[in-house]
């Protein structure tokens, strides 16, 4: 039996994301580990001349304020009862959230890493990136953002396609999940049109314009033919599929996605995890780390 890793917060909103774990590691016959980092009992992440100053007091604390988290990770488990049949275990360590979730996953194969979202960043995280942005590019599993209790039972779930061996990992999400809970697959493909000044008011139609259009009619020709085959696969498997490919002229691919989530009230998107650069990351982000803020269900990152 496999496991599924939670990371706990501990800030107040983690109900949504432990009740859908439970309900996910019911389903798929796994174990649960609801872990949570602990920075204040970490001595490097400390000042190491109060640490040295008195190390029996610090060892003290340390285990005081772990035992507390403890506590706390365990009550909100209680709110569920008998776990659902579910074998959870729970730990707060000491340690950065990302370090600790991230050794945990490698050392011990998890499954699926399940982490809740905040809206709310600092001013320090907008600079710098989220625990949830830095596990997204390192974390070898794969991990789904939960953000309300849609996905505890997904019936409509969307997949953001782009072609990419990352989206067929997505897809194979989709057939695991039809066989779960049976629901509805989407695949979505966005088709990006950003070319300069196409589509506004100033510029002039023409021949130009005209070949323009029929350009992008074309791709769409090619992309709805290829997209109708991954469709093809998935039906041949017996999970009933929609397949959309959206032209958007806008430059915001996550943001059409979104008005397809709100049209179709999807539950769940599975999307692919794209390797970035440190650079590109920090100028140009991505279309997964765009999705995490703007959807309103919940995200599965495929690895």
């Amino acid at each position: 039996m496999g496991q599924f890793v939670v990371g706990e917060d501990l800030r107040g909103n983690s109900f949504n994301l432990l009740k859908t774990s439970l309900a996910w590691a019911k389903a798929f016959g796994k174990k649960v580990l609801t872990l949570h980092a602990e920075k204040l009992a970490d001595a490097t992440a400390l000042d190491g001349a109060l640490v040295h100053f008195d190390p029996e007091a610090f060892e003290s604390y340390s285990k005081n304020i772990l035992a507390a988290n403890d506590k706390t990770i365990k009550e909100e488990l209680e709110q569920f009862g008998d776990l659902e049949g579910v074998e959870v275990a729970y730990e707060s360590r000491p340690g950065d959230g990302a370090d600790v979730l991230l050794e945990e996953v490698k050392e011990n194969q998890a499954d699926l890493l399940l982490l809740g979202y905040n809206p709310k960043r600092t001013l320090r995280e907008l600079f710098l990136g989220t625990v949830t942005e830095e596990l997204i590019h390192k974390s070898p599993c794969s991990l789904m953002i939960v953000k309300n209790e849609q996905a505890t039972r997904p019936k409509n779930i969307m997949v953001a396609y782009d072609f990419s061996h990352h989206c067929d990992q997505a897809l194979d999400w989709a057939k695991i999940l039809h066989k779960k809970f049976k629901c509805k697959t989407h695949i979505v493909n966005i088709v990006p049109c950003y070319y300069q000044g196409y589509q506004s008011p100033e510029t002039p139609t023409g021949e130009l314009t005209q070949k323009i259009e029929e350009l992008i009619t074309e791709n769409i020709h090619d992309f709805e033919k290829k997209l109708a085959r991954r469709a093809d696969e998935l039906k041949s498997a017996g999970v009933d599929v929609a397949a959309s490919t959206i032209l958007d002229k806008k430059g915001s691919v996550s943001d059409k996605l979104v008005e397809y989530i709100q049209q179709e009230n999807i539950d769940l998107v599975l999307m692919g995890s794209h390797m970035r650069g440190k650079i590109k990351e920090l100028f140009l982000g991505s279309v997964a780390s765009a999705l995490i803020k703007k959807s309103p269900c919940s995200i599965l990152v495929a690895k």
